[in-house]
């Protein structure tokens, strides 16, 4: 019997990996969703990835969703311009 705890196991590995359906998004996924719509998109799939721990997702839901956020961004800092503008005519230049 050996009793060595640091020794590497006799098992493969993969065979007790759980099998499904589940990917990742890779990191150039992750950073075009981070360039496109700013860190938090990023932040959103990289929690995806740490959630679900296998293999890789699609390009379309990347953009889409960055996409999405780019929108939201834009429209809350169309929205703090604007209000800036009517309530605080005066800090805004001309």
């Amino acid at each position: 019997m050996d009793d060595n705890l640091y020794a590497p196991p006799r098992s493969r590995v993969a065979d007790f990996a759980p099998s499904g359906s589940v990917s990742l998004y890779s990191p150039r996924q992750i950073y075009t969703a981070a360039f496109l719509s700013g860190p938090f998109a990023g932040a959103c799939f990289l929690s995806r990835n740490f959630h679900f721990f296998k293999g890789w997702r699609s390009w379309l839901k990347v953009v889409g969703v960055s996409l999405a956020w780019l929108a939201l961004t834009l429209m809350v800092w169309s929205a703090a311009w604007i209000l800036t503008a009517r309530l605080l005519p005066n800090l805004l230049p001309k």
